[in-house]
């Protein structure tokens, strides 16, 4: 499993891309964005948990997967369910998984590619930063990982 990388996601419906770095595992951090869980591997001897904490994880996962769908109430009034809409956009922390629901894209997780490696975390947003600047990723909401002065 790859960590200490800067890698980049690509949208397979329009050319919008995504450059992010992680410390920890790959497919830690695209479960995160929002990828399938099929694409996560989780083996079961090297995962140990109680039922309790696996129910929790999946009840979590459950909640952010998928927007609640608007409906009209009996008198046709939509505005709780868009309430309940804009909330969970709201709830939505990754920029991709926002991209995702907001467009109805889909995102090429099979081919996300390793852009630089660095077992040093500031040097590795370094790089991110340096990345960022150079491909300007349209998906990006922060231009920088840390300050660059050139």
């Amino acid at each position: 499993m790859q960590s200490n990388i800067v890698y980049q996601l690509n949208c397979s419906s329009c050319p919008a891309t995504y450059i992010g770095e992680t410390t920890r595992q790959i497919y830690r951090r695209l479960k995160e964005h929002g990828a399938p869980q099929p694409l996560v591997p989780t083996p079961e001897e090297r995962v140990r948990r109680s039922a309790s904490i696996a129910e929790k994880a999946k009840a979590k996962t459950a909640n952010i997967s998928f927007l609640p769908n608007s409906s009209n109430d009996e008198n046709g009034d939509t505005t709780g369910s868009t309430k309940i809409d804009e909330q969970a956009l709201l709830d939505i922390k990754s920029a991709v998984h926002r991209h995702m629901h907001e467009t109805n894209h889909i995102i090429d997780w099979e081919n996300w590619s390793i852009l630089t490696k660095d077992r040093h975390s500031y040097r590795l947003c370094v790089r991110e930063s340096l990345a960022i600047a150079k491909c300007q990723p349209s998906l990006n909401v922060t231009t920088r990982s840390v300050l660059l002065l050139i």
